[in-house]
């Protein structure tokens, strides 16, 4: 089966592999459209129904990329959670030692984890810049 095919639209476009991409990922034609019309001017339903005649969606391929998917998030969850945890053990620790140093070490930890949650998880509202800012105004009131 010929993968290329002159006649289709999506082909000639130079943007077949997006596309390409976006069918084995199972997005709807109407997402595929919104990400590509500009690229491809007049993209159709019937023109990705045409294109899918001569580039089989693979049903295994689907499977493979959703199962990749789903293993990367489970990743993800798991890392979270165990950054979660080094945040709460830092945060008792605290609580119990007066030793400078010690307060010095574990609150780096704690920043550090705290960063990394944010960073995986892609929140823009990082709360480590402001935790930085009340621990050193904190320092400078008390020194």
């Amino acid at each position: 089966m010929n993968l290329y095919n002159p006649k289709c639209k999506i082909c000639r476009s130079g943007h077949a592999d997006k596309v390409n991409q976006m069918l084995i990922e199972g997005r709807p034609y109407s997402e595929i459209i919104a990400k590509l019309e500009k690229h491809i001017p007049g993209l159709s339903k019937a023109n990705i129904t045409n294109h899918k005649r001569h580039f089989p969606v693979v049903p295994e391929a689907v499977k493979e990329f959703q199962k990749q998917l789903e293993e990367g998030k489970r990743k993800v969850i798991d890392d979270l959670e165990f950054l979660e945890k080094v945040k709460a053990k830092a945060d008792a620790l605290l609580d119990i030692t007066s030793d400078p140093s010690d307060l010095q070490k574990i609150t780096a930890a704690a920043v550090q984890a705290m960063k990394l949650k944010y960073e995986i998880s892609g929140d823009v509202n990082n709360p480590v810049k402001e935790l930085l800012e009340v621990l050193y105004a904190e320092d400078e009131e008390a020194g």
